[in-house]
């Protein structure tokens, strides 16, 4: 009898876990195996980029400008060749109130922030004809997008996102259904108003297997599954106190890009000012889709928004100077 129970009693614990997707999370340290330093070619740039987004759409790359009248600039890789610009600020249809590309994983452009803002339309680029095909719109019903940081499409169906309101939260939400799948909590700490400043804050990048949470001011990742129960958390065993890290103004990560089967962020561990200034360098970490460290490259000029070329093994970033445009060979 004896022996019975306790063969029960883990199998009981085991679909217990299971139904409640409760998977005790570990934790990874951050030590990389393989460290490379890459240098920057610089390119001239015809369009001024401010530190929007960027992204790498089927074999273009896709920049956001909100310093210009024309806010999307389309080039083509790997021959940074220029195919097109569109979408202008206004209030009539079609126009943009605040432009923001929604990454997904298909081969589409898709773009929020219309004056009608529930709408995110998706487009096909047509190299040869130099255009954009309109092939799919999602409305989204009883979602407020001002609340809605770092959409992620994931097949052509669900959406991500991080709600950085009064109560942080990781939402999925199906698109087709028009409802919420499922949604977790990210704990808030501190009583004050000032969101920004809260330890816990960060943002999220997914990708077809994974989704992953980067802290602004916690030097840690939490790589979680679509359901957001824990796989693991990858993190310094070193300790910055929050009072620490406001009185410096430390960021540690900045910004982030999922691949296919990889992660790349933007590493900071030091205050903007001090990066600007060029007293620190900032790099990139890879990481797998379980948040096992890959391999850091640390950069020989400080960069705040990228993309990465998996399929040409190529970083494209912008720095401090807004016309320039820094390119990376990954293989080097």
């Amino acid at each position: 009898m004896k022996k019975i129970v306790l063969i029960v009693i883990p199998l009981i614990y085991t679909i217990l876990v299971s139904l409640c997707g409760c998977i005790e999370e570990r934790s990874i340290p951050k030590i990389f195996p393989v460290e490379k330093y890459l240098e920057a070619k610089m390119i001239p740039f015809d369009y001024i980029i401010d530190r929007a987004n960027v992204m790498i759409v089927n074999d273009c790359i896709v920049f956001e400008s909100n310093k210009v009248d024309t806010l999307i600039h389309i080039y083509s890789l790997p021959e940074i060749d220029h195919i097109l610009s569109f979408g202008t600020k206004g209030q009539g249809p079609n126009e943009f109130l605040l432009l923001d590309i929604v990454n997904n994983n298909s081969d589409l452009l898709c773009l929020s922030g219309y004056v009608n803002t529930d709408l995110i339309k998706c487009f096909r680029i047509d190299e040869n004809n130099k255009t954009v095909i309109n092939t799919k719109e999602y409305h989204l019903k009883g979602i407020s997008v001002h609340k809605i940081i770092n959409p992620v499409i994931i097949n052509d169906s669900i959406l991500f996102y991080f709600e950085h309101s009064a109560a942080m939260h990781i939402v999925s939400y199906d698109l087709k259904k028009e409802k919420i799948i499922s949604q977790k909590k990210i704990k808030v700490n501190e009583k004050h108003n000032k969101i920004w400043q809260r330890y816990n804050n960060g943002f999220i990048k997914v990708n077809s297997q994974t989704v992953a949470f980067a802290y602004l001011y916690q030097d840690k990742i939490s790589f979680m599954n679509h359901n957001f129960s824990g796989i693991n958390t990858v993190k310094k065993d070193a300790k910055t106190s929050i009072e620490e890290v406001v009185q410096n103004s430390i960021i540690y990560y900045l910004n982030g890009y999922a691949g296919k089967d990889k992660f790349y962020y933007l590493y900071l561990g030091c205050s903007l000012k001090e990066l600007d200034n060029g007293e620190k360098q900032n790099s990139i970490e890879v990481f797998d889709n379980k948040g096992n460290p890959l391999v850091k490259y640390n950069l020989n000029v400080p960069i705040y928004r990228f993309a990465v070329d998996e399929k040409n093994y190529m970083m494209y970033a912008y720095g401090e100077n807004d016309d320039v445009l820094l390119v990376f060979n990954l293989n080097e």
